[in-house]
Parts: C-alpha cells; sequence; structure tokens
C-alpha cells in the first residue's frame, strides 16, 4: 500500500490527479479544492488502496479516535465523490460496502519521484581500479559500524495506548486544557504510518502490565499538565511493560502558544517512539492564538456533550473559533458534528440549529 510520503508528492485515480501538497484535484481543465477534511478522508482511502476502510479506521484516522456520529462521515464521503465528479448511486471511484465501510474503485497510481540524469564518462582502467577498492573499504567500514551500533539497539515500538492526561493545578477551569493536550497527541499520532494508537479513555486501577494487554498495544504513555497562571509545564512517561519507563520529557510554554506546545509536544513523543522523522505530524496551523483556544475549549465541550448545557456552549466556541479564524478547518468539523449530535441530546429539530 502507498505510505503518506508517497501520497503527498502526488498520483492519479483514473483521469484525476490529485496534488495534496497544492491541495488540487485536476482533470482537464476542472480543478477542485477540497476543504481540508475531505483531504484527510481521500488520502485514508488511497493508502488503502482498494482495500475495505471501515467507519472505526475513518474516525481513528481522521477524527483521532473521538465519538464522531454517522453524519460528518457521511458529508466527508459525498465531498470525496464530489471531488471526484461521483455519485452514490453509480459510483466509479468510491463504493460503499452496506454496513462495512467504503473503498476506491480504481487503483491509485503513484507519481514517480523526480530524479536527476548526472553525466557521466567512462573512467580509466587505474580510476575503475582505485573506486573499486574505495568501495570495498566503505563496505568494510559500514558493516563494522552497523554491527556496533545498529545492531545492540532495540527495535522501536509499533503500538502505543495514550491515557487520559493528570490534571496537577487541580483547577476545574484548566480541565479542557488538560483533556486538548491529549486528544490532540493522539489525532498527530494517528498519522504516523503502520503505527497502531490507542485512545485510553478512562483512568485503570490497573499495573501498566495488565492495561498494555487489556489494550493491545506495547507501550503506555501517561502524561501531566501543571498551570501557574499563564505558564504550562506538559510531562509525559512512556512505559512498556518489560522495561518500565523508556522515554520521558516536558515542554514548558505559555498558555497563549497552545498550538506550538502541542505541536512540540507531538514531535518529542513521535521521535521517542519511531525516531526523527520529516513527516509532518499537524498539517493545518491555526493563526490565531485566541481561535484555537476556543477551538479546544469546543473539543472539551464535545467529549463531555452529556452535561447540560454543554452542547449550546460548544455550539457558541466553535462559532467564535471560525469568526475569529475562517481557515482554520478543524473548528467546522466541530460545529457539524454538535449540530448533527442536537437531535439526539438536545431534542431540537435541525431546522432550529441555525448560524447566530
Amino acid at each position: 500500500m502507498p505510505t503518506e510520503e508517497e501520497l503527498q508528492r502526488g498520483f492519479n485515480l483514473g483521469d484525476w490527479e490529485v496534488l495534496p501538497d497544492e491541495g488540487v484535484i485536476r482533470s482537464g481543465d476542472v480543478e477542485m479544492h477540497p476543504e481540508p477534511q475531505t483531504w484527510r478522508v481521500l488520502l485514508v482511502l488511497a493508502r488503502n488502496d482498494g482495500k475495505l476502510v471501515t467507519k472505526e479506521d475513518l474516525v481513528a484516522d481522521v477524527w483521532g479516535g473521538r465519538a464522531v456520529a454517522d453524519d460528518p462521515i457521511n458529508r466527508a464521503i459525498r465531498e470525496v465523490r464530489k471531488s471526484l465528479g461521483d455519485s452514490a448511486h453509480d459510483p466509479k471511484f468510491v463504493a460503499t460496502l452496506h454496513k462495512r465501510g467504503y473503498r476506491l474503485l480504481v487503483p491509485v497510481k503513484l507519481h514517480e519521484p523526480e530524479q536527476s540524469s548526472p553525466v557521466t564518462t567512462e573512467p580509466g582502467p587505474s580510476l575503475r581500479l582505485w573506486r573499486i577498492v574505495a568501495a570495498t573499504l566503505a563496505v568494510g567500514f559500514v558493516a563494522i559500524v552497523a554491527f556496533t551500533w545498529i545492531l545492540p539497539s532495540d527495535p522501536p515500538v509499533r503500538s502505543i495506548a495514550v491515557m487520559p492526561f493528570e490534571n496537577l493545578s487541580g483547577a476545574v477551569t484548566d480541565e479542557y486544557l488538560v483533556s486538548g493536550f491529549k486528544e490532540e497527541l493522539v489525532q498527530t499520532l494517528h498519522r504516523i504510518n503502520d503505527f497502531t494508537v490507542k485512545n485510553g479513555r478512562v483512568d485503570y486501577e490497573k499495573e501498566l502490565p495488565e492495561i498494555a494487554e487489556l489494550l493491545q498495544v506495547e507501550s503506555v504513555l501517561f502524561g501531566t499538565l501543571r498551570r501557574d497562571g499563564d505558564d504550562l509545564k506538559i510531562s509525559y512517561q512512556i512505559s512498556t511493560s518489560g522495561e518500565g519507563v523508556v522515554h520521558s520529557g516536558d515542554i514548558e510554554g505559555n498558555v497563549n502558544e497552545l498550538f506550538e506546545l502541542q505541536e512540540a509536544l507531538a514531535v518529542m513523543v513521535r521521535d521517542n517512539l519511531v525516531g526523527e522523522s520529516t513527516q509532518t505530524l499537524i498539517k493545518s496551523r491555526p493563526s490565531d492564538s485566541v481561535a484555537y483556544d476556543s477551538y479546544i475549549r469546543g473539543m472539551y465541550l464535545l467529549e463531555h456533550r452529556g452535561t447540560p448545557g454543554n452542547m449550546e456552549k460548544g455550539i457558541e466556541l466553535f462559532q467564535k473559533a471560525i469568526l475569529l479564524d475562517a481557515q482554520y478547518g478543524p473548528s467546522y468539523l466541530g460545529l457539524a458534528t454538535l449540530y448533527a449530535l442536537a437531535p439526539t441530546y438536545l431534542g431540537l429539530p435541525m431546522e432550529e440549529m441555525s448560524w447566530r
């Protein structure tokens, strides 16, 4: 199956050329510019290249494992089809498998990476002999280094459960921050290729080996957040059943730098787990810190939507985030999710849930 990096270079689906880096899908003179959520769903389908993608897969990869109603997923699939000129009644690109999920009907054809063609000249006999000797010495040196440095190292873990972060400040008003850091970390780690992330939603009164076995993961991450005025300190520990704590770290910063702190945390954890990489974990960046604060407050209320008043407050916060930063796509998704859940939780018909 194609990797995220290969897909980002561009690929073709039938007559459509898909260019994620440019945000464009085009065929002839027709160009489509899907919204961020549509892109993420399309890339999940493309990454599976014709294999079944369940709704659970989409929730894990696109929504970070958060509770999502069917409507946002159905809407995202409709937008993917619309971007490809497809139809649910006569699908050419995306098929719906009843009660199972979705899959692409056309194969993904990756764009070949650009390669330079250096001009070469045929070396003389002496130069060829010297190159053979140099290459032999180089291979021997690499083999020694590999034996000395690579073989003793342990392979990286390929699965992790991120447990609820602990609020060391104890202030209830900081719970949205604690929840936000944990949820955003889960969502960004989901984008690591061939890596399993489990979203631990409760504090188990169990020992580490029992938690790992229960959630079927190799490692478990525990985190804490402490707030002192506008200063934040986020710490974490990654543990495995056999070795105990294998990685730990912390970041500090101002509460007005939430996105930067979350991005730094995600990169640190990613590097601990799979090594340094050029892969971008967080793809859409808000331009307004107040808008982002409203967004993560709204996400916290969405997670706790069963509490009376949280649905209405969450809608107001997402609307505020959109007014402050109209280009930050996740705010629209949060708002759409609350709208979709409103009839169930508030008992209101959809026509009464209007933009104010």
